[in-house]
């Protein structure tokens, strides 16, 4: 790797890459902490989110340092219980500033099919249920998994495809209630799911 002052070495990347994820961690462990002190009646849904989420950084910030493979898939299933679970507290928090209410077949589903995914998750390591295979490599200065996906690995797209359309759903709720809703609102919220779907 060049850059203008000389050439950083893959170890020096793999260490800035380190860097990052651990600041990353800690930044959403400081919001999530300063929110729940200063926020003393706050929606569950709130809490469970900021909590998702740190989760979700905490497991990138583990795959990032990690030196053997069990420590690498149990970081993988860290950042999915975030990734499992982050998009439907993100609808809630939808429905809260639409002062909606999500029916309770469609919420029962929802979490029933994200626990499923998750589950089959926490499977990696010991059947072939969700990968086939997995091996901790590294390369371009961090670490990843090299994996050979799993008959039940097709339920997680899935997954990414109905929570999006579910959002996009409410989206053009929001416009249609414009005037008692702040669309601008909504819209940022979508606008960041869509970007975890888009980078996933």
């Amino acid at each position: 790797y060049c850059s203008g002052l000389g050439v950083v070495t893959k170890e020096g990347a793999r260490r800035m890459v380190t860097w990052f994820y651990f600041i990353v961690f800690i930044l959403s462990l400081i919001m999530m902490l300063s929110f729940l002190i200063k926020n003393k009646n706050i929606d569950t849904v709130y809490i469970l989110f900021s909590i998702m989420i740190t989760i979700n950084c905490m497991g990138r910030w583990m795959l990032a340092t990690s030196e053997t493979l069990e420590m690498a898939i149990w970081s993988n299933k860290y950042m999915y219980v975030g990734a499992c679970f982050a998009p439907l507290l993100t609808l809630y928090v939808l429905l809260r500033l639409c002062d909606l209410s999500m029916p309770k077949i469609l919420s029962s589903c929802l979490t029933a099919y994200s626990s499923v995914v998750l589950f089959f998750v926490f499977t990696i390591g010991r059947n072939g249920l969700y990968y086939k295979s997995v091996e901790l490599a590294y390369g371009d200065g961090y670490n990843y998994l090299i994996k050979e996906y799993g008959p039940f690995h097709s339920m997680y797209p899935v997954l990414v495809i109905v929570y999006a359309v579910i959002m996009l759903a409410y989206i053009f709720y929001a416009i249609k209630r414009r005037s008692q809703i702040s669309f601008r609102t909504v819209l940022t919220i979508c606008v960041m799911g869509f970007a975890i779907f888009l980078s996933y």
